[in-house]
């Protein structure tokens, strides 16, 4: 089998994992490569994904990295913003990006839930493109940080805070940005071919439910809660997989 074949064929057969993992749930639990659990005890669905599909999150448009320079973990967020659980999720991992100088987290955007999401997620991916990742990951924690609707207007609302007498990090020295700036990259093709592409991996990866988590080449659907996640990356730093034998 060519490359060429082989990656078409992963991408398909990574897709079909959100089909795989609800069928089994209802079989005989939910789907577990790893023994990990959330915080109730209730099982978290996981499973190892193709690596060559994995890979693709280092080179992924408009994913937000922040945390360490140079990690001893590192993982990805799939998230929407308005997901529920992922305004929980937003505060813990920030307090573990607190905690741990050796972690770096990367936020990638499945707006699965409504067209409001989807407008929510371009502001983010045009903040990115504008200002770089840490003013992207301050609107980040800004949306979650709010208890209604998440929608365009909400999205330019808190982007309109997060560049305020800041410079962009990847424009010319110097460089303002202003919200004529944001809205216009907003509707910019390539910033909705960039969501598209962090959608599409989504999709190849079974990464249906929101949030979701790429750690150590494993899939884990689900919130896992604060001290699953802490114990997930202890044992990445010690045997480089979510969970240690």
């Amino acid at each position: 089998m060519s490359m060429i074949d082989r990656r078409a064929a992963l991408a398909a057969g990574a897709g079909a994992l959100t089909a795989i993992l609800a069928g089994r749930a209802v079989a005989g639990g939910p789907s577990q490569w790893f023994d990990l659990k959330d915080a109730s005890g209730a099982k978290l669905p996981n499973m190892r994904l193709p690596v060559e599909l994995t890979q693709e999150l280092d080179s992924l448009p408009g994913i937000v990295w922040t945390g360490a320079a140079q990690p001893t973990v590192t993982f990805v967020e799939v998230h929407d913003y308005n997901c529920p659980w992922c305004q929980a999720a937003a505060q813990d991992l920030h307090a573990l990006l607190a905690e741990a100088d050796d972690v770096r987290i990367g936020f990638m955007n499945n707006p699965v839930l409504s067209a409001a999401s989807v407008e929510a997620a371009k502001v983010e991916l045009a903040l990115t493109r504008l200002m770089g990742p840490q003013v992207a990951y301050d609107f980040y924690r800004a949306m979650y940080s709010r208890r209604r609707r998440a929608d365009g207007a909400a999205a330019l609302a808190a982007a309109r805070v997060a560049i305020d007498g800041r410079v962009s990090a990847v424009a010319p020295a110097g460089a303002r940005v202003t919200m004529a700036d944001v809205e216009r990259m907003a509707r910019d093709p390539a910033t909705a071919a960039a969501l598209e592409a962090q959608m599409r991996l989504a999709r190849a990866l079974g990464l249906a439910a929101t949030p979701s988590f790429v750690i150590g080449g494993v899939a884990v659907q689900g919130y896992p809660g604060r001290e699953t996640l802490r114990r997930m990356v202890a044992a990445m730093r010690r045997c480089d997989e979510p969970a240690c034998e």
